[in-house]
Order: structure tokens, then C-alpha cells, then sequence
């Protein structure tokens, strides 16, 4: 078998793997690209392959152990294809039948019942947390409706799950049988030792156990589990930490270094609804403003965002989050796609271009980075602005050579007179 070179890279602004140094990229088994905004994550998955003897490449997907087992490749592609739209989650019926059906909720009648209650003891307290008292939803018992609120639990966990999480309980649903177990695994609720002693001591383990050939099969048994489950940790870990970081983000209160714009170029939330005026002229109204063409509208909109970053780079520099909308506190995430560009590149090309044109070639390249984050199906673009100190014979950022803006607090306030204005850049050059 050929060696396979794998490379983490970065393609239109998201981590992917290049197959070799060639311009082909894995994709999952659905044809969608793998990739991720978690650099992380994409870095550790071409380190994870390596370990696995039985790896090929077919139409740039891998096949082999990565897909068959669970490994941070699977669970990513397992997210990409069916959990970024909760619309894949099952439906109840689907759950119930998987409730009724799964290894915790059909307790073995025999004397091997005291093992499996003991090794079950995580999740039965998983359940009992949520509310379902264990001896209630078992196949024996004749009222369902206990099984039928565990069910409709399970439904609505899944509804309101991360796509991270609802990637591990597809995959360990499958694998396993239980949906039980793979529920408090994805949830983070049990450990991996725990998820193992839980699953060895399920009827189908047992009789896996009777059947193999291994000298030790209980032991070899627990080891798959334990990695199966450490796999699932490290997968939550690695997801987890973005998301908590990107959501906080999201999250902050306007200040003096972070500011929050809802569009590059769009006037939210109307858009680019146009009116006609009594002489019969179309006009385009951006709040107290009117314009005569969507030129313009798009003008005026891209300014209060340069704006914001001159006033960025004239104080402690900072952060500004596109796409989301913040008035009285209160914040309306609307995403990028409001701005309608063809891609993120397109999105990224026409911010430096105005950055460049505008403000300063200087800067774009010294003082600002961009980059984009994916959060609950949403794409925000960051702009990361460093703060600028002008040395002797320069001025303070300006926009359009003439404008100077100056971050104060929670807001941007322009700096009117040249007198004013010399008395700042004065002040930005003895600060450096």
C-alpha cells in the first residue's frame, strides 16, 4: 500500500487537509468538504490517522478504520453530513423505539441483573438527574408512559444539541445499541471508564465475550471502550473550547475594545428596500437618511464600519464582530449572508479593498487581521485591529485622509477641529 501525505491547510478561510502537496482536499462520505474552523481539531484528526494500519483514499474520501471506527475523523464527518441541520435529529417515534429497544432499559431477569445495575450506575444517575427513574421505563413494566417522557427527553436534547454532540450520539448510538449510553456520553455526563464498564456489561457484550478467541476478551473488550469513549472526550474538548470562546465573542457588552456592526453593507433590518417620494422619485431611506442608488446606500453603510476601526486603531485597538446587530444591549446575531457576497473570500477581498483604499494600505497589512467564525450555523467575520501610535511626522489613522475617529468607551466619536486633531496626534506620539 502507497504511504498517504496528509497537510492541514487553509482554504477559503476554514482548516481542511490537503491530500499530499497536490490542491485536493479530503471530503466526507457525502462529498461535502472536511473542514472546520477549529484549527485544532483539523491538526490533531492528521496526527490521529497515522495510528491506523488499514487507511485508503477513494474519490478523496478516507476508508478504511478512520470511517469504521470512532475516531475524530468519523465524528467530524458524521457532523458535517447530518448534524449541522437539527433537521436530521430523529423523531420521537424513531427515539422511543430506540428507548425501549436499548441495552439499560432491558435488564437482565437473571442473577448477572446485580452487575449490570452496578456498572450501570452512571447512567442510571444520568437519568435520575433528568428525572426518569430507572426501574420505571424497563421493558417489563406495563404503563409506557414513563418510556414515552424518556423518549421525548431525548428528542428535545437532540433538537437543542451542538452538532459536535449530536455527531457522538449518532456514532456511538450505532456502534452500541444503546442511545441511552451515547445520550450521557455526548452530554459530558459520565466518564470514559464509566461509559466502558456500562457497555461491558451489556447482553451483546457478554456474548461477544463467550464467542471470542482473545485470551483475555473482557479485558481487550473494556480497552475498545475506554478508546471509544476517550475519542468522544477528546472530540468534545476540541469543539467545546471553540465554541465557549466564539460564543463569548458574540457575547461581550460593546466597550471600549469591542464593537459590534450588524452588516458591512447592507442597512439592517430593512435591507435595500426601496420608496418613492411624492414627485414620483425612487429613493433608498437608511434611517433619517435618503439616497438616490444602492451605490450609495452601500457607501454610507461601509463607512460606519471604517469608522469603527480608525476609532479602533486611535485607542487600545480592539475587536469588531460583523453581523451582529446591538442596540440597548440587546444583541441580534444576523450573520454575514445578510451582505449577499458569493463566498468569504469575496466577503474578505472587498473589506481590504476598502481598508486599503480608505484608511491605508499600511494598516491592512500591519494593524488588522480578519478572519471568520461559524457559530450555530451562522458566519461572522472578526476584524482584530491592533492598536496604532503614530512615531514623529505621522498622524493618527484617518479615513479618506481627512477624518479622524477616536474610540471613547462604548463609542466611536469623530475629532472635528485641526486643532483638536494636532493636539491628538501630539498626544498618540508621546504615548508610543
Amino acid at each position: 500500500m502507497d504511504p498517504i501525505y496528509l497537510y492541514p491547510c487553509v482554504q477559503d478561510n476554514a482548516n481542511m487537509i490537503s491530500i499530499g502537496r497536490s490542491e485536493k482536499y479530503l471530503v466526507t462520505p457525502n462529498g461535502n468538504p472536511l473542514k472546520s474552523d477549529q484549527t485544532k481539531l483539523i491538526e490533531t484528526i492528521v496526527y490521529e490517522i497515522q495510528k491506523f494500519s488499514d487507511v485508503e483514499i477513494s474519490n478523496n474520501v478516507l476508508v478504511g478504520e478512520p470511517l469504521e471506527k470512532i475516531s475524530l475523523y468519523s465524528l467530524l464527518c458524521t457532523q458535517i453530513d447530518f448534524c449541522n441541520d437539527a433537521l436530521y435529529v430523529p423523531t420521537e417515534h424513531e427515539v422511543y423505539n430506540h428507548v425501549i429497544g436499548d441495552p439499560i432499559t432491558n435488564l437482565s431477569p437473571g442473577p448477572e441483573r446485580v452487575d449490570q445495575i452496578h456498572q450501570w450506575r452512571d447512567i442510571i444517575r444520568f437519568l435520575e438527574n433528568r428525572g426518569h427513574e430507572f426501574s420505571d421505563v424497563q421493558y417489563y413494566k406495563e404503563d409506557k408512559t414513563p418510556s414515552q417522557l424518556l423518549a421525548s427527553d431525548l428528542k428535545n436534547y437532540l433538537v437543542q444539541a451542538l452538532p459536535f454532540e449530536r455527531a457522538i450520539y449518532n456514532n456511538l448510538s450505532h456502534i452500541t445499541g444503546s442511545a441511552l449510553a451515547a445520550w450521557a456520553m455526548c452530554s459530558n455526563s459520565i466518564e470514559a471508564q464509566a461509559f466502558a464498564a456500562a457497555m461491558s456489561q451489556t447482553a451483546t457484550a457478554q456474548l461477544h465475550i463467550c464467542d471470542s478467541d482473545e485470551i483475555d476478551p473482557k479485558r481487550e473488550m473494556l480497552s475498545e471502550f475506554v478508546e471509544m469513549a476517550s475519542v468522544c472526550k477528546n472530540f468534545i474538548a476540541l469543539s467545546q473550547s471553540k465554541f465557549d470562546e466564539d460564543k463569548k465573542l458574540l457575547s461581550l457588552q460593546e466597550n471600549l475594545t469591542h464593537e459590534y456592526k450588524a452588516s458591512l453593507r447592507t442597512p439592517y433590518p430593512n435591507g435595500l428596500d426601496s420608496k418613492v417620494d411624492d414627485k414620483g422619485k425612487t429613493y433608498f431611506p437608511v434611517g433619517d437618511e435618503r439616497f438616490s442608488s444602492i451605490k450609495l446606500v452601500r457607501k454610507y453603510i461601509e463607512r460606519q464600519t471604517l469608522k469603527a476601526i480608525v476609532g479602533l486603531l486611535n485607542a487600545k485597538g480592539g475587536t469588531l464582530v460583523i453581523g451582529v446587530h446591538e442596540k440597548d444591549d440587546v444583541k441580534t446575531r444576523v450573520g454575514i449572508d445578510f451582505d449577499e457576497f458569493e463566498s468569504t473570500d469575496r466577503y474578505q477581498l472587498h473589506l481590504i479593498q476598502l481598508i486599503d483604499n480608505r484608511i491605508g494600505k499600511f494598516f491592512s497589512g500591519e494593524f488588522i487581521e480578519i478572519e471568520f467564525i461559524n457559530f450555530e450555523n451562522q458566519c461572522f467575520c472578526v476584524v482584530r485591529v491592533s492598536e496604532y501610535r503614530p512615531n514623529d511626522n505621522q498622524y493618527p489613522a484617518m479615513l479618506d485622509q481627512e477624518e479622524c475617529f477616536v474610540r471613547t468607551g462604548a463609542k466611536t466619536d469623530p475629532i472635528v477641529s485641526r486643532t483638536d486633531l494636532m493636539k491628538f496626534s501630539d498626544l498618540r506620539r508621546s504615548a508610543s
